[in-house]
């Protein structure tokens, strides 16, 4: 279950909001009879993400939330390397509404994440991790910062046109 099932999994979500409870009862089942798949783990994340669109603002989204943050958490205990696990968690904190001061705690996420991913292989969604982790580095008042974090992504996704576009706007005076 990578970037690309996510992606899937949770415009589907969007298009169908009524089956959410659906997916989530299913999933819930899956992980039952296989409770150490991190991927399943992270399919419930995503299904809980797509169902906080479907609650309204107030204690209850953030109940369901949590439920995301929950699942993520638990696969990461299971597979600590697990990109989306990660990088689903770390987006979902950097989302949090700025009052919460959550986002000196989004920024360590993300370094942690690319710090693991800098250990394998490149994959063309890794360039996601430089472009949010730059982002915050940028709302947070540091743009030299930014500028480094993506400046490094570009040196590892040279065609990444995210990342130049990026770095393009943000040295525009």
């Amino acid at each position: 279950f990578g970037y690309n099932e996510s992606g899937r999994l949770f415009n589907w979500l969007i298009a169908n909001p009524e089956r959410a409870q659906e997916v989530i009862a299913g999933l819930e089942k899956e992980i039952e009879a296989d409770p150490t798949n991190a991927d399943l783990r992270v399919a419930l994340a995503t299904a809980w993400v797509g169902e906080v669109l479907n609650v309204p603002d107030g204690p209850q989204r953030g109940t369901v939330w949590m439920k995301a943050q929950a699942a993520y958490d638990k696969a990461i205990e299971l597979e600590p390397n697990h990109w989306q696990a990660r990088y689903g968690k770390a987006f979902g904190v950097s989302m949090a509404p700025e009052l919460l001061g959550l986002r000196p705690q989004a920024i360590k996420q993300f370094e942690e994440l690319r710090v693991r991913q800098e250990q394998g292989a490149p994959e063309p969604h890794h360039e996601q991790t430089y472009f949010r982790l730059g982002t915050l580095y940028k709302d947070a008042g540091n743009a030299e910062k930014a500028q480094e974090i993506w400046n490094d992504g570009l040196r590892r996704f040279p065609s990444s046109e995210l990342l130049k576009g990026t770095l393009e706007v943000s040295t525009k005076k």
